[in-house]
């Protein structure tokens, strides 16, 4: 299900996370490391730091940040993927439900 939406703003991205119990402004801004196991951003929520995001590209070629939104007011924090494509603007937030482990 969507979640959000982003717009591309200079070399990271900005949107909105909105779900039943949360609506927030929510930027990703790229982090400068020469580390591989380094995030490639880091998620503000509000100002303030909630999260990390890798790059990724699907099996079928198509790239998306998986990130991970966190708080201490969560149960346990919220996995999702940013959809990127070519259009700066209305890149959705996706969310799925983990499956459980058998």
């Amino acid at each position: 299900m969507q979640i959000g939406t982003f717009t591309r703003s200079g070399n990271g991205f900005s949107g909105q996370v909105r779900t039943l119990t949360i609506e927030r402004s929510v930027s990703l801004e790229p982090v400068d490391s020469q580390s591989d196991r380094a995030p490639d951003f880091r998620v503000f929520i509000g100002g303030f730091e909630g999260g990390i995001g890798y790059c990724r590209t699907s099996e079928r070629g198509h790239d998306y940040i998986s990130l991970v939104l966190d708080d201490p007011t969560f149960p346990k924090a919220i996995w999702c993927n940013l959809l990127l494509g070519e259009r700066p603007t209305g890149l959705p937030l996706m969310w799925d439900r983990p499956k459980r482990k058998s």
